[in-house]
């Protein structure tokens, strides 16, 4: 197999054959400028070739390991992370497997000094390959916090024949009931403060993040670069709380699906006098358009689950925690720090969805 398939670094070019196998294997239509976006417009990845490993075989990819690359504060330092995306074998191609174990590795070597450790929310296969091959070791897991905001899914459930104008009443009623419910909630101490929709973040977003760097102990940098570009373009819905000129906080949302609508938090980032504000504009927003039930992914010690919690969010069954990984990578990162989910701060936005 290593007289005929090549394994290499990314090079110029390679960008519209990788995109055209990911969507082949994952059955998607995904256009070439969110692949450029996603490598080539990462603040973070200075050198794309460092980040992106591929397999070629007679001048055709079949095989890809990449990271997206995310600079992390970790205590008081800021380094660079990855989290490995778009793992492919082209199906036609022999020895899936044992090619896959052959791009880790190389990949592995290509990225030795860049990042300092990684991250990663795998499927079981990908899981079973980094415990052997990476020393992925088990962080904990990100709960899919729940809040329901109508009813047609429940009812189409338990009464597959329900005609579809019933469906839609049954939601029509339920948004209307939720959102006076929300609008009979007062939030304490929120006079003078106002919500506001913007479409990218400004220089005051810096100052919001080293005013509130130190809540945890590790997370993705969430400063105006990083924001614009994770945010900025996309089907992503930003909201801000600001008093008196100075921001407070930030809610990025997202809408997903037709039949049943869900509404993502992507993120939620705020002083903790804002949040329940921000919360009640991230609900009104998805129930103004018609979402089913809204989550938020959290890790499960986050101190940011009292918020949920007491905005009437829960555990569900049908939306299971999602496993969470790492891997250390320098010696200069202190592991047991690193092991500690309770020094950690992920949202649905710090995962590539």
């Amino acid at each position: 197999m290593e007289k005929l398939i090549k394994i290499r670094q990314y090079k110029a070019g390679d960008e519209k054959k990788l995109n055209d196998l990911f969507n082949k294997i994952f059955h998607k239509s995904r256009p070439l400028e969110k692949w450029k976006w996603m490598y080539c417009e990462n603040p973070a990845s200075k050198n794309i070739a460092e980040w992106v490993t591929v397999a070629e075989k007679d001048d055709k990819i079949v095989g890809h390991y990449a990271s997206w690359a995310v600079d992390f504060k970790i205590g008081d330092r800021v380094v660079t992370a990855g989290e490995p995306i778009d793992t492919m074998i082209d199906p036609e191609n022999k020895g899936g497997i044992e090619l896959l174990v052959n791009l880790i590795k190389e990949h592995a070597k290509n990225n030795q000094g860049i990042a300092a450790f990684a991250f990663g929310f795998p499927n079981q296969e990908i899981y079973e390959i980094g415990k052997r091959l990476l020393g992925y070791e088990d962080l904990g897991v990100m709960i899919q916090y729940f809040k329901r905001l109508g009813i047609r899914e429940a009812i189409r459930s338990r009464f597959p024949g329900c005609p579809s104008f019933i469906l839609q009443l049954a939601h029509n009623a339920c948004r209307i009931f939720y959102s006076l419910t929300l609008s009979l909630q007062k939030i304490k101490g929120d006079i003078g403060r106002s919500i506001k929709r913007v479409h990218h973040f400004d220089e005051r977003v810096d100052k919001l993040w080293e005013l509130i760097r130190s809540r945890y102990g590790i997370m993705a940098v969430r400063n105006q670069r990083y924001l614009n570009w994770r945010y900025g373009k996309g089907p992503f819905t930003i909201f801000i709380a600001e008093r008196m000129g100075i921001l407070e906080g930030y809610v990025v949302l997202k809408l997903e699906g037709d039949a049943v609508k869900s509404g993502l938090i992507m993120d939620c980032f705020a002083l903790d006098e804002a949040i329940p504000a921000l919360l009640q504009a991230a609900l009104r927003f998805f129930i103004d358009h018609g979402a089913d039930y809204v989550l938020c992914g959290i890790i499960r010690e986050d101190p940011f689950m009292v918020h949920l919690k007491r905005s009437g969010f829960r555990e569900h069954k049908g939306f299971p925690p999602i496993p969470i990984v790492y891997g250390l990578l320098s010696s200069e990162i202190d592991s047991d720090f690193l092991k500690n989910p309770a020094n950690w701060h992920f949202a649905y936005g710090d995962k590539e969805r």
